[in-house]
């Protein structure tokens, strides 16, 4: 299955330092597949590409909407996100990860995703569901 990596590279001068360790983590654990895909947050241009050492079957860089680098932290992350979303919906990927610059990936996520989104119930996976203090389940009824 084509899938993305998707990560957001906020505007902290640290940020492509990070970003070079978790493409690096990247490289070690998948190799040469998938298509990487970059936002890039910051007001001023710079060479994000010049800091990634994935080196996957595509790499992209897109800036989100024009004004949002100077919004609140969330409203960035949102606008970031959308971003991602409008390249998603025409590339040719059957799923996405998204990744923090400070993530690490230690090992291979590729069959764990791709067995999730066999099941037709499934859309999005990840950390929303447990993402609480204690680590119970959250309450999304809401969302179905």
């Amino acid at each position: 299955m084509r899938f993305a990596v998707f990560v957001p590279v906020g505007p902290d001068p640290a940020e492509p330092g990070r970003l070079h360790s978790v493409t690096e983590s990247l490289q070690a654990i998948i190799g040469s597949t998938g298509t990487l895909v970059l936002i890039d947050d910051a007001a001023a241009p710079r060479d994000l590409l010049s800091h990634v050492a994935w080196t996957p079957d595509e790499t992209v860089v897109l800036k989100p909407p024009s004004g949002s680098s100077s919004a609140q932290p969330n409203d960035r992350m949102a606008a970031s996100t959308l971003t991602f979303l409008r390249w998603l919906s025409t590339a040719p990927c059957e799923y996405a990860l998204k990744l923090d610059t400070d993530s690490l990936v230690i090992g291979d996520f590729r069959p764990a995703l791709e067995a999730a989104f066999q099941q037709p119930a499934i859309g999005v996976c990840g950390a929303c569901e447990r993402n609480t203090a204690a680590g119970e389940l959250r309450d999304l009824t809401y969302w179905r």
